[in-house]
Formats: C-alpha cells, structure tokens, sequence
C-alpha cells in the first residue's frame, strides 16, 4: 500500500512539471513558461475560470487530510493541492501582467463551449463535509473525478483557442496531468 502511494506521488510530480534527473541526480524542475505579453479572450477565460475552479478544489484537497484513513487518497490530496497552488499563483501572475481581472464575467453562454462555470458549488462542498465517515473517501472521488473531468475541459478550450505561450503550455499540462488523476482515482474508488 505505501508503495503505491510512493508511486503515486512520484506520477503526480512528474506530471506537474518535473523533468528526469538534472545534474545532481534530483529532479529537475521544468518552470511554466515565461508569460510574453500574448494573449486573447480564450487566453484570459482559461485562466479565469481554472482560478476559480481551483478554489473548490483546495477545500476539497484539505477535507481528505482531515477525514480519511486512506495514506493513499492524502498522499494524492497533497500532491494535487501543491500542484494546483503553483498553478493559481503563475495564472494570478499572468492576468496581472495581461491588466485582466481575476474573475470571470457571470456570462452562461459565454461558457457553453466546455460545459459551462465550475460545478462544484456550496452544495456539493456541504454534501461532502457532512458525508458520513464510511462513505467519505467514495463521496470524494466521485465529486474531485467530476471536478478534474472539468479543468480537462477547461485545457482543450484553451488549447484549441488560446494563443499564450504560458497558457497553451499550462493547459497541456493540466490535460495530462488531471486525466492521470481521474485514472487514479477510478482505480481508487473501484
């Protein structure tokens, strides 16, 4: 059971930007992508929407290092919280530097391409708080898989249509990375 937390640690950091080896035999890490002042409409509701869509996620993140027993489920847990906050503070970053605001506009249908705003809401936060102990670990994974499903969207959106260097990289990686989670998870919770 260790090890396989071990291993999926190790999945997760690589796929959050960690190259092989670099000199000293420690992993080398990739840096995102310098931002260069480009970017479009697709560009800045990317960033938008997966700031906010984070948000969520990190309440989520820190209910299973409260609740769970699983080494395996918080060891994930803070992989992905550590991955994400990185995320958030470059994304923060970049719509500074764009003189973008940090939220995106209340517009469904400006939405209607990746399946509309984030779905995990008060509601679905509160169901998962007072989710009873037997059933918490079931009751996250089904909700963070739906969750990640969605910043996949999110990335192809903005892989399709973006034209920011940093954000076209940020969500190939935020592609891979989020279906290598939902993939662990599934097995998780199967």
């Amino acid at each position: 059971m260790l090890r396989r937390s071990m291993l999926a640690a190790a999945v997760l950091l690589a796929l959050a930007g960690c190259d092989s080896r670099g000199p000293t035999g420690q992993p080398a890490v990739v840096s995102p992508a310098v931002d260069n002042g480009q970017f479009n409409a697709t560009d800045v509701m990317f960033v938008q929407m997966m700031v906010e869509h984070n948000a969520p996620a990190t309440a989520m993140l820190r209910l299973v290092q409260e609740r769970t027993a699983s080494k395996e489920l918080k060891t994930l847990a803070a992989a992905v919280e550590v991955t994400q906050a990185d995320e958030v503070k470059s994304m923060l970053d970049w719509l500074r530097n764009w003189d973008q605001p940090t939220v995106a506009p209340s517009m469904p249908e400006a939405h209607s391409e990746h399946a509309g705003m984030p779905a995990t809401g008060e509601a679905e936060l509160k169901a998962l708080k007072d989710s009873p102990a037997t059933t918490f670990d079931k009751t996250f994974l089904n909700l963070f898989i739906g969750h990640q499903h969605q910043a996949v969207e999110f990335a192809r959106m903005e892989i399709r249509g973006g034209v920011s260097p940093a954000a076209v990289q940020l969500a190939h990686r935020v592609d891979q990375s989020r279906r290598a989670q939902i993939e662990m998870m599934l097995k998780m919770a199967a």
